[in-house]
Order: C-alpha cells, then structure tokens, then sequence
C-alpha cells in the first residue's frame, strides 16, 4: 500500500509538471534544502551539547527553534528563498 501511494503521488506529480510544463530544477528545489535541512540538524546537535533544559516539551521546542531558524537562514544564504517570495514580510 505504501508503494502504491508513493508510486501514485509521483505519477501525479510527474503529470502536473509535463501539463504545466515546468521544468524541475533540482538544484534549487532539492539540493540547497537538503543541504539546510542536514546542516540544520547538525546545528542543533552542536548548539544543544552545550545547552541542557530539563523539561523535555521546552528542550524540544528549543531544539525545533534552531532547526527551524538556521534552515530558513541557510535557505536564504543559497538564493532558494529571497525576501519577495514570503508574503509576511511584504510591507
């Protein structure tokens, strides 16, 4: 079942993409991510040795904060994001 709507979801996809004909652009849409998001985990091992917070729900959402931070960060750094593209910071 698994298989089955993993295989779907890319045949979906893949069909979206030929309609609309838009060109995938791996670089930019899965390279520089998986670089953030793998050096954003990385981040948070680091940071986190050094930090302890008792309370497990306060570590966690400590933990989430840098994840959450240096992958936005990074993704600005690598040209994914750019300040036009997020709504909430148009003035």
């Amino acid at each position: 079942m698994y298989i089955s709507n993993i295989v779907t979801s890319l045949l979906n996809a893949h069909r979206v993409l030929k309609i609309s004909k838009t060109k995938v652009n791996l670089d930019m849409w899965v390279i520089k991510p998986l670089i953030s998001v793998v050096s954003a985990s990385i981040a948070c091992n680091i940071i986190s040795d050094y930090i302890i917070i008792q309370n497990s729900i306060l570590d966690i959402v400590f933990k989430l904060g840098i994840i959450g931070g240096v992958y936005v960060v990074l993704l600005f750094l690598f040209g994914v994001l750019e300040k036009d593209s997020i709504t909430f910071l148009k003035k």
